[in-house]
């Protein structure tokens, strides 16, 4: 089933939203353009009208280098472009995104199981 949360978007990490021209370019990438774009997500419109979006996060400042399904990102850039969003993020996850009232976002997807990961 689908998961949903809102947020605040305070809470969320500083991620950099770097719109990019072609999406077809990301498939390509392996890492971000510059190695001081160390919590940048890079994203471009699919198709504006439906609000569909291919996004990817490098998060070498936080010890990950991808984030396949960076959520705290997809709420920012939801929250910035002030509307819903589908985003094809990483090499395979679906993510959606919408801005909340009072500086919240909320946040959408299919979850399965990957890894468990300890927080520093």
């Amino acid at each position: 089933d689908l998961v949903w949360i809102r947020a605040s978007l305070a809470a969320a990490p500083p991620w950099r939203l770097n719109q990019v021209a072609d999406a077809t370019a990301f498939d390509a990438m392996t890492e971000p353009p510059h190695p001081d774009q160390d919590a940048d997500q890079f994203w471009a419109w699919i198709d504006q009208q439906a609000g569909t979006v291919r996004a990817r996060v490098f998060a070498a400042r936080y010890g990950v280098p991808e984030d396949e399904a960076c959520g705290s990102a997809s709420m920012l850039l939801a929250a910035q472009l002030g509307c819903a969003i589908t985003i094809k993020h990483g090499s395979g996850s679906l993510v959606q995104a919408s801005p909340a009232p009072n500086g919240m976002a909320d946040l959408g997807g299919r979850v399965v199981w990957d890894h468990e990961r300890a927080v520093d």
